[in-house]
């Protein structure tokens, strides 16, 4: 029977909620407690019985048409668990269709979406992502073959303000995760005046919302980069986001928060000016 090993470094003497998603397995949480003085202890979790699997093929299309990549477009292909939305496998990149997946049987989700173009030496951002998502539920049965098209569309942009001020929890956070800097550090101070913005909505991971800009002045690594710490202050565009409803999350280092719905549509800009209360 073929077996996967995977390693994660935890804390001695707690419990942990453990679960396997996905084809054969039907992800069940379990709770392990980790022992007080072993350096590491071995968890066996064995898939179910499954019959032959089913074939699944992905046509990829863009406005009605076979999707070919241009240059510079990144696209990422993957199907997930239908109720996680935990991805299972994937095809990332410049992608032409079709794509095919051999999968046990059950019900996924298939998402294809637009992904920047990101150098992976310095994380350099050479072009902007410029397709949003498209999904689709799937039954797959054993033995069955199983064709589903995904028409990509284009996204929308939120053009954000965050109004506020850092205050001694987002500090004191900061310094816990980098405990090597005085608590007083110029940097450290910078960061903690920022603040950190995704989108989540049921059956999909949560998604950090990013902007560009230049950044990492003086050193090899100098250009455009994509940004996840959206400073106190300063208005700044999203990169492009999928269309649908989202909750909005902001939140500071010290785990202060605003949540907010959202609609995204394909093509609009949404504004929004947010503000954290004075303490």
């Amino acid at each position: 029977m073929p077996t996967n090993t995977l390693f994660s470094e935890v804390a001695a003497g707690k419990p942990y909620a453990v679960q396997v998603i996905g084809g054969a397995f039907r992800g069940e949480a379990f709770v392990v407690t980790t022992p007080e003085e072993l350096i590491a202890t071995t968890l066996k979790v064995r898939a179910g019985k499954h019959g032959a699997l089913g074939k699944l093929t992905v046509l990829p299309k863009r406005r009605g048409r076979e999707f070919r990549a241009s240059h510079g477009s990144n696209i990422e292909l993957w199907v997930a668990d239908f109720e996680s939305g935990l991805p299972l496998v994937s095809g990332v990149g410049r992608k032409n269709a079709p794509t095919e997946f051999t999968l046990p049987e059950g019900k996924y989700r298939v998402v294809l979406e637009g992904q920047p173009n990101v150098g992976s030496s310095h994380g350099i951002l050479f072009n902007p992502r410029m397709y949003g998502r498209a999904e689709a539920i799937v039954e797959i049965k054993s033995g069955g073959e199983h064709t589903v098209a995904l028409d990509l569309q284009p996204g929308g942009y939120i053009n954000i303000s965050v109004q506020g001020e850092s205050n001694a929890d987002d500090l004191e956070s900061l310094h816990k995760q980098f405990p090597g800097n005085p608590a007083g550090t110029d940097w450290l101070v910078e960061y903690g005046r920022t603040t950190r913005i995704q989108i989540r909505r049921k059956h999909f991971l949560t998604e950090h919302v990013m902007f560009s800009g230049f950044s990492m002045e003086g050193s090899s690594a100098a250009g455009t980069h994509l940004q996840r710490a959206w400073p106190f202050g300063e208005q700044h565009r999203s990169q492009m986001l999928p269309t649908g409803t989202y909750e909005l999350l902001v939140t500071t280092h010290g785990g202060r928060q605003i949540v907010k719905t959202v609609e995204i549509k394909e093509g609009r800009t949404l504004e929004l000016a947010l503000e954290f209360p004075k303490e």
